[in-house]
């Protein structure tokens, strides 16, 4: 067996004018994952930069997905966003709140290489799913950085993409996480 783990915390916020000048990912929070035996690559989902340059930056980015019609959505990507979760557990030093947590999914070997592999095709060739915070109801086809996974084939520890519930998830089966030792 394999473990490819789930990696994720709660944000900031973006109200709180310490962190205004902070990526979007720190204020809203964020999910991502990470492969047995890969520390330095945390795959997360969210738009891509290209999608937010054209909505006009980051802030109209975050107030276009907060939103929350049906059809706000962005086009999205796989990226490598170890330096996403390394800054928010600089911030959870002083600021819990945004404390990483890792839960492990264990997965036969077969499987393990299938979804790694699927997970690196999308991440280096860029591939274009659809964003949105979550809705709702899943009427249409929408993805998140906590829901992506299941494209590949993973149980998701909560299936509403919301992050108020997520976490706890994470929290409840998993440990916290550290840079560069945590998912490994």
């Amino acid at each position: 067996m394999k473990r490819v783990y789930f990696i994720g915390f709660f944000g900031t916020g973006i109200r709180d004018v310490r962190y205004k000048a902070e990526h979007g990912l720190i204020q809203l929070g964020h999910v991502g994952l990470a492969f047995e035996g890969e520390p330095a690559l945390i795959l997360g989902f969210h738009p891509s930069l290209e999608a937010i340059d054209a909505i006009g930056g980051q802030e109209a980015a975050l107030r276009w997905l907060r939103n929350r019609k049906d059809g706000n959505r962005l086009d999205g990507c796989l990226q490598n966003d170890v330096a996403i979760f390394e800054r928010a557990y600089e911030i959870s030093q002083s600021n819990p709140q945004t404390s990483v947590w890792e839960l492990a999914q264990e997965v036969d070997e077969e499987a393990f290489e299938r979804i790694r592999e699927q997970a690196l095709a999308w991440y280096n060739e860029k591939r274009i799913f659809p964003y949105t915070l979550p809705l709702p109801s899943r009427e249409i086809e929408w993805d998140n950085c906590a829901t992506f996974p299941r494209r590949l084939g993973l149980d998701l520890p909560e299936t509403s993409g919301q992050l108020q519930r997520y976490i706890p998830a994470l929290q409840a089966g998993g440990r916290l996480w550290k840079p560069k030792g945590g998912a490994s």
